[in-house]
């Protein structure tokens, strides 16, 4: 390709088909990309089953970049995405186990500057649009709201503090802003405050912790080496749609993020 970074993102609204021409010129890249949204996105492509080409397999991608699909191809989660960990390896799960894509864990990348959606995060978008009553904005309450505001009031937690070599780190770090959590949302305390739950959550991310570390890295970085020092290209796959950009869309009736070009287009992009 004559330009060395790409992107595809939808004009309108979403379900333009993003994920079809994504899956049409993948393998026209070194590498395919989320940068924005969560799991509230999905592009479903069909493409031949490794294990017998002469069938087709039916993959809906939410959190985990289309280009995973194709071989050789690597994929990055971006530090502009908010991942729930749980979603993201149910999707690595079903690429292993029903659509024969068994070399994930090798190709697939993701920021260490990435925000970590939590299950109070999703708790706390249901009863948002609860509370809205007939002014709903009709949410899939993946906490992806929720969890970009943690990042702009600077109380969000990334996935580098998961990754650190101390785990109390994350611990502390996790307790603290679940207890100023609370305070803003009391009706929360039975769900999720209590020292069972809280022990029941910091177990398992201490599990998930040992199977995404291999994949975590600066990304911004290994995309500056690959494109600019290596000349490799890069597939910018866009979540959502222009017109449902938190600064640029159908304001209020829009998602939580920058999901039009300018998501791409960061000084430190993906």
């Amino acid at each position: 390709m004559s330009s060395k970074i790409s992107a595809v993102l939808g004009a309108q609204w979403g379900d333009e088909g993003k994920g079809k021409l994504i899956d049409l010129i993948a393998t026209n890249y070194s590498a395919v990309g989320r940068c924005a949204g969560g799991n509230n996105a999905g592009h479903t492509i069909v493409v031949p089953d490794r294990k017998d080409p002469s069938k087709n397999v039916k993959c809906d991608f939410h959190l985990l970049p289309s280009g995973l699909a194709h071989e050789k191809i690597l994929s990055i989660i971006g530090n502009g995405v908010v991942i729930y960990l749980e979603s993201l390896f149910k999707e690595v799960d079903r690429c292993i186990n029903e659509w024969n894509i068994d070399d994930v864990d090798r190709r697939l990348k993701v920021s260490d500057r990435a925000q970590i959606v939590f299950d109070f995060h999703q708790t706390i978008d249901a009863m948002q649009e609860l509370r809205k009553g007939k002014d709903m904005l009709g949410t899939t309450k993946k906490g992806i709201g929720p969890c970009y505001a943690a990042k702009a009031d600077r109380s969000g937690i990334r996935i580098c503090d998961l990754m650190t070599d101390n785990f109390y780190d994350f611990e502390h770090k996790y307790r603290k802003v679940l207890s100023r959590t609370l305070v803003s949302w009391p009706e929360l305390k039975d769900i999720h405050g209590s020292e069972e739950n809280i022990l029941a959550e910091l177990t398992k991310y201490k599990e998930i912790k040992t199977r995404l570390k291999p994949m975590v890295i600066d990304t911004v970085n290994f995309v500056h080496n690959l494109t600019q020092k290596q000349g490799e290209s890069l597939l910018v796959e866009g979540a959502n749609a222009t017109m449902l950009d938190i600064d640029y869309g159908t304001y209020p009736n829009v998602t939580s993020s920058n999901c039009s070009i300018g998501s791409a287009c960061k000084p430190t992009p993906m």
